[in-house]
């Protein structure tokens, strides 16, 4: 890094406006008196910036926190994993994604590997400077990778910890992989959290 990019301002975490107003969509959809009481929660501010955002819009933490946030709020973690691992398979499907995903299976086969190894384009295309993805050991039937240097204004929202364990959840789903396990460990002090996916 030279003298002139260390100055840079780096843009704050933020999340693609797409997601974020898919996924209150599908919420309404799917669960029409839990969406109608997290728009009820959430400012109106904030709901109409996500809704007016164009898709490949970012949306930053300080607004979209009140998604998790009032998801898990509403749904609580159960509910709210199995909602988000739901919500994976639609959302793989928007252009970005499903170009990746499709490469991946492509190249490596269907396996919950094959996504981990994408894992850092396909995070970068609905997470912005939320952390840096770091894909760890990749074998035949078993994979990791680890977050680092998770965002302060990320810990400060769990919502989002809860989210992130079911989009790893969900890899397998995407996979077509049955009765794999995962390992999911946050320690919030060492903003990290690793992932282990058996299957």
């Amino acid at each position: 890094m030279n003298a002139i990019e260390a100055l840079e301002p780096v843009a704050p975490p933020a999340v693609r406006a797409r997601s974020a107003r898919d996924v209150l969509l599908y919420v309404q959809k799917t669960r029409p008196e839990a969406g109608a009481e997290i728009e009820r929660r959430m400012r109106p501010a904030t709901w109409s910036t996500i809704m007016s955002a164009a898709r490949t819009d970012w949306i930053e933490v300080a607004l979209d926190h009140e998604v998790v946030d009032n998801i898990v709020g509403v749904l609580g973690e159960v509910e709210a994993t199995v909602m988000w691992r739901e919500f994976l398979g639609p959302h793989s499907k928007s252009p970005l994604l499903r170009g990746i995903l499709s490469m991946a299976f492509r190249l490596l086969g269907n396996s919950p590997g094959s996504i981990v190894k994408f894992a850092p384009k396909a995070l970068s295309q609905t997470y912005r400077n939320f952390f840096e993805v770091r894909v760890g050991e990749l074998e035949s039937r078993r994979a990791a990778l680890a977050l680092v240097d998770i965002a302060p204004e990320v810990l400060a929202h769990p919502a989002y910890i809860v989210c992130l364990r079911a989009v790893f959840w969900g890899f397998f789903d995407l996979s077509g992989c049955e009765g794999g396990e995962l390992e999911f460990s946050f320690d919030a002090s060492a903003r990290r959290i690793d992932v282990q996916w058996r299957w």
